[in-house]
């Protein structure tokens, strides 16, 4: 064997070692990224839990809050103050998912999932004047997607 054939040899070997290891690290950022949609998935459902949590705990803010999502005039100023707190804390969660599925840290399906139920909720007269004084401290493409919704429903 001359050298020739042994240079081809090795360039043929180090190509396969590449390939493997470009092959292996694709399969690992795989990995990586369903790990991080679970993640992602876990803190909000742990971000909505608190949310719905200060409400469970507390009768005088479930009956507030419950008076505010369907009937929201019937409320004193103070009374709106705080369902308007309570409706940023959820809303927030909502924007939270959108952005996770933006940056791809949420697959379709589980985004069409947390987004229905959001529509769903949000639906009520008091989310609906919540989003009306509220909606530009939400980032503008958040905003578009629930504002679209909202035409939708008119």
């Amino acid at each position: 064997m001359n050298w020739d054939a042994i240079g081809a040899v090795g360039e043929i070997t180090g190509a396969l070692g590449v390939l493997v290891s470009l092959i292996y690290v694709a399969v690992q950022i795989r990995k990586n990224t369903r790990a991080l949609e679970r993640e992602s998935h876990q803190s909000l459902l742990q971000q909505q839990h608190a949310v719905m949590s200060l409400k469970l705990d507390n009768d005088e803010l479930y009956k507030l809050v419950d008076r505010g999502e369907s009937d929201p005039d019937q409320l004193s100023p103070e009374e709106w103050k705080k369902f308007v707190q309570y409706a940023f804390m959820y809303v927030n969660v909502w924007e939270n998912t959108f952005q996770n599925y933006k940056s791809n840290n949420m697959d379709a399906e589980l985004f069409d999932a947390w987004d229905t139920g959001c529509r769903k909720l949000y639906a009520q007269q008091g989310y609906k004047r919540f989003w009306n004084e509220n909606n530009g401290a939400y980032t503008r493409s958040f905003a578009k997607h629930v504002g679209d919704y909202f035409e939708e429903l008119d």
